[in-house]
């Protein structure tokens, strides 16, 4: 067991002296490599509609679930969530937090707002909806001046 643990230390240290990573790190390093190198591929508006799309999954499925208590709900509504992460975080390899952010969050908003009027008959007031109406011309704005 002490040699186990020493192997594991010495192992360690090797990595952070730049050594390359054996067992465990090896394969999370190639993981997330892989995955990076995959998505790297996706164009930046992709990724944001990926993302915006899975929250959006979640959205629905938790507020399904809310209403019906069936499992499977919450677990889509975890997966939704999971993969929005997923797909948003290498956005920001390649853009601005600020700008891919709140492009995320209308898209998401339009969404969530679909769903809840269409699907659960939810309302919106006056403000509400001149506030809608503002966020897509944000979005508008914000995807134009980016090229």
């Amino acid at each position: 067991m002490c040699e186990s643990v020493y192997f594991t230390q010495r192992t360690l240290v090797e990595a952070r002296a730049g050594a390359p990573p054996v067992g465990i790190y090896q394969l999370v390093s190639t993981l997330i490599n892989a995955y990076l190198s995959l998505l790297g591929r996706v164009p930046v508006v992709g990724l944001i509609l990926a993302a915006s799309v899975s929250v959006i999954v979640g959205d629905y499925a938790a507020k399904a679930w809310s209403l019906s208590h069936q499992e499977w709900y919450l677990f889509l509504a975890f997966a939704g969530y999971f993969f929005s992460g997923f797909f948003y975080i290498p956005t920001l390899l390649r853009d601005g937090l600020i700008v891919t952010s709140v492009i995320w969050v209308l898209l998401s908003t339009i969404g969530f707002l679909v769903i809840g009027i269409l699907i659960f008959k939810e309302t919106l007031s006056l403000t509400q909806t001149i506030a809608v109406i503002l966020g897509v011309i944000s979005v508008l704005v914000l995807t134009i001046s980016g090229h």
